[in-house]
């Protein structure tokens, strides 16, 4: 038995195998019912064709054909029957009645010998004379199946689920294959030299759809449309030239040696990798072109807003990039604002209205939730969805959205919500566009996140600088309001001091004119302060003996340490001390020095200054007798208002605690540096100024600061 005979069987028992393979998986579904009749029909026609194509004379062959003539129109009809009930299309009761009415009006005509004339015989085997009858009803049937196709296709695009969508590829990728052999079919009918094919395009048809509706995972029929074209263009790359070469030969050479052919399996089997390789190349080119352009302009978009920190343009680029490479109608962006509502924050749609989903909502509760995607039509059919309020709904209703996308970072915080809406080809989102728009997101979710961030930390830093400004200038005011009658008090208190007779008089004329003069040094403190917050402290250098500056300072600092009997010892350098330096903002520093010395050192204590040269450094030290500063506060005690860790001793010192923060911007100002380093028996202030600010200290490096 060759082919010819064993195809029919083979499509025969293909359908009688699937037929209890689809009644099983559903039997009372009518979509099933009917399919698995029109596998049972499948099965008629396959066994009618074998006994045509066994019959031993044309006669014989004549009356099988004609049953068979008589039996294709209605699997055409039932098919489209069950085309209509898988895609839910409600037709009138007519149309279906005139389709199977057509059928029985065949039936009869084929019967009656109206549509099969006769039979011939061809190199294949037999073949049908038809009269035009017989062209109308292969018509008939091809055009059921074409509306079919249709309706699938149809279908493949709008279907909202991609389970759907690719349930209905596997049907229109039958349908092709069953089309094509149809052709095969017809064209030997015309007289064309052509072999019928209609059996193996049904055999794989049957095959398909029977998986389209038994299986509801399927692998998705691209991938094996793609693994498909990948083995024929690489079969056709190698066939071609092996078949050229063979009939070169036979051409010119009569028979084709054994070692030819040899040679050439073993070229064949060199050339198979490289051959491979460039169509997989070509087929992923034709079938994966889209990606392709979504994934250069995601690279475009990456290093375009690698180093955006403004969440607005963030946000545009990235609705703009997922409306080209959808082509969406149009992709909002809703992002969280401090109310915990989600609102709109950029759009590629004109003229749009300020939409936002309030935190109540119930579906940005669910997205919350569920971080998955979201079609508008689940929002009728998801349980916990029911409880949307008709004004929520038709809001949503209003925006005209189609799909819902979380951008959710690794942490599940939802940072925003995409909101895409109908392709411009009016068609659903495939699968892959979808895979798509989630690479996208899990790209942005960080970055959106880190903007947001980095807006907010903008506009709190904003808000600090703004509050810290208000208070410079605050204490700027304030301390100008008291500095005018602090100096008249003291010059009235000195007034009264000399004109006084009476010794209490001058005592207290005394006591206001030191409190006086004390509260003008915290006044002048706060204003130093202000001045260095907002970068207003200015030095005025000048030619100076430093020596000079420092015995000035000691001497004002005097009666401080009499009070408390301390004694202050000084270790000048040899060599001439004249800077270039502010003579002031220096003895301001140097007094603030000893003051911190003589106020936290003990009574009794001998307090040491040093000044000597370092390397390329003029450095004064201040030795004292205080408790030692540990290892975590030296960076504190040149902080504003810092006044040591110990509460109690805060409590019995006076002062604001800005002393060493002025003093620190002044060494600054001067281009030098201040610290503080622990000593055995208490603390080392110092600080120092560069060389080359000082004019006179020779070009040696003698002496030293030990």
């Amino acid at each position: 038995m060759n082919h010819y005979l064993v195809f029919p069987l083979v499509q025969a028992a293909f359908g009688l195998l699937l037929l209890p393979i689809v009644l099983k998986s559903h039997w009372r579904s009518k979509v099933h019912r009917l399919f698995a009749t029109y596998l049972l029909g499948l099965t008629a026609w396959g066994i009618l064709i074998f006994l045509m194509r066994a019959s031993p004379t044309t006669g014989q062959a004549l009356f099988w054909d004609t049953w068979a003539a008589s039996v294709l129109p209605l699997m055409g009809v039932i098919f489209f029957h069950f085309t209509v009930r898988f895609a839910g299309i409600h037709l009138k009761r007519w149309v279906l009645s005139a389709a199977y009415g057509i059928c029985v009006g065949i039936f009869i005509s084929a019967r009656m010998g109206w549509s099969v004339i006769d039979m011939k015989v061809t190199a294949y085997g037999y073949a049908p004379i038809g009269s035009p009858i017989l062209w109308f009803q292969s018509l008939f049937s091809f055009a059921l199946v074409v509306i079919a196709l249709v309706i699938f296709v149809n279908r493949t695009r709008n279907a909202s689920h991609a389970e759907e969508r690719n349930r209905s590829a596997y049907i229109v990728t039958g349908l092709i294959l069953c089309m094509t052999g149809g052709i095969f079919d017809m064209l030997p009918i015309a007289g064309l030299p052509l072999y019928p094919g209609a059996i193996v395009g049904n055999i794989l048809f049957c095959l398909f759809t029977t998986l389209a509706i038994v299986r509801h995972h399927l692998l998705d029929i691209r991938i094996v449309i793609r693994k498909g074209a990948v083995y024929l263009l690489t079969s056709i790359m190698i066939a071609v030239p092996y078949v050229g070469v063979v009939l070169l030969f036979d051409q010119f050479i009569e028979g084709v040696p054994l070692w030819l052919h040899a040679v050439a399996v073993v070229l064949i089997a060199a050339l198979l990798q490289p051959l491979w390789r460039v169509a997989q190349e070509i087929v992923n080119k034709l079938f994966y072109r889209q990606r392709y352009d979504f994934l250069k302009a995601l690279q475009e978009f990456s290093l375009e807003t690698h180093h955006v920190n403004d969440l607005d343009k963030l946000g545009i680029s990235l609705v703009r990039l997922l409306a080209k490479t959808l082509q969406a109608s149009f992709v909002h962006l809703l992002l969280p604002s401090d109310s915990g509502d989600y609102e709109l924050a950029a759009s590629t749609g004109r003229n749009v209205d300020k939409f936002n989903l309030s935190h109540s909502n119930p579906l940005l509760r669910y997205m919350k939730a569920r971080r998955s995607k979201l079609y508008t039509n689940d929002i009728y059919t998801i349980p916990y969805l029911q409880s949307l309020t008709d004004p929520e709904i038709s809001e949503l209703n209003k925006i005209k959205a189609e799909l819902f996308v979380p951008i959710a970072t690794k942490e599940n915080d939802l940072v925003g919500i995409l909101l895409l809406g109908r392709k411009l080809s009016d068609s659903a989102y495939s699968a892959e566009e979808e895979r798509l728009v989630e690479t996208v997101v899990r790209r942005m979710a960080a970055e959106l996140e880190n903007a947001r961030l980095y807006g907010r930390e903008r506009e709190m830093r904003k808000q600090l600088e703004e509050q810290d400004r208000a208070k410079t200038e605050f204490l700027h005011s304030v301390a100008h309001e008291l500095k005018t009658p602090l100096t008249a008090m003291a010059a009235s208190s000195e007034v009264l001091n000399k004109i006084s007779k009476r010794d209490i008089d001058k005592r207290l004329a005394r006591n206001i004119n030191k409190g006086a003069w004390a509260m003008e040094r915290r006044v002048n403190e706060l204003l130093d302060l202000a001045s260095v917050q907002i970068g207003a402290l200015k030095i005025e250098r000048r030619k100076l003996d430093l020596r000079q500056v420092i015995e000035t300072a000691v001497s004002q600092s005097e009666a401080l340490f009499l009070s408390k009997g301390q004694t202050i010892n000084l270790d000048l350098d040899g060599a001439p001390l004249e800077v270039s330096a502010d003579r002031e903002r220096l003895e301001q520093v140097l007094f603030n020095l000893l003051s911190n010395a003589n106020k936290y050192s003990p009574e009794g204590s001998t307090i040491a200054m040093k000044v000597g040269r370092r390397e390329r450094q003029v450095v004064i030290e201040l030795h004292d007798c205080a408790g030692p500063i540990r290892k975590e506060e030296r960076i504190k005690v040149f902080a504003p208002y810092y006044r040591g860790s110990d509460q109690s001793q805060r409590e019995r010192q006076p002062g604001l605690g800005l002393g060493l923060a002025i003093s620190k911007r002044i060494i600054e100002l001067h281009g030098g540096k201040i610290w503080v380093d622990p000593k055995p028996g208490g603390n080392i202030f110092a600080f120092d100024l560069p060389l080359e600010q000082a004019e006179a200290f020779g070009s040696s490096g003698e002496g030293g600061v030990s």
